[in-house]
């Protein structure tokens, strides 16, 4: 599958996950603070693998993020909470879509960030690292 199909599903996956009020791909513009918690996928590295038979394989990382609130708008207490709350949701979610509904081989949760600075819209959240098996 590509890259955007793999995205594309991963945020489809990501809206069914209770709590979560926005889920896109690609990342969109900017997030307004009643679109949070809002999550959204970034493309990390990849490996590939060629066998002797001419399959080709690649093993590629998807940081998963969920940005949970407006930076210098929520109290630490909040964050958390928030954070505490979404985060194993939307490690069972992804747990539970091995393949992600049939559009890769595999799809196994590394781990996560915990509580993070999301620069790319002022935000605070977590990421989750996802990483993807598929035929290229």
């Amino acid at each position: 599958m590509s890259i955007a199909a793999t995205c594309a599903a991963i945020a489809v996956i990501g809206a069914t996950v209770t709590g979560i009020v926005q889920a896109t791909d690609p990342p969109p513009e900017k997030i307004d603070s009643a679109e949070m918690p809002a999550l959204y996928v970034f493309t990390g590295p990849a490996t590939y693998d060629t066998s002797t038979y001419g399959f080709h394989r690649e093993t590629r990382q998807y940081r998963v993020r969920v940005a949970v609130a407006p930076e210098g708008q929520a109290t630490p207490p909040v964050i958390e909470t928030r954070v505490r709350t979404l985060l194993p949701l939307v490690n069972a979610t992804f747990i539970a879509a091995p393949t992600l509904n049939r559009t890769v081989l595999q799809a196994t949760v590394l781990g996560d960030s915990g509580v993070i600075l999301l620069p790319e819209y002022g935000a605070v959240g977590f990421e989750l690292r996802l990483e993807v098996l598929d035929d290229c």
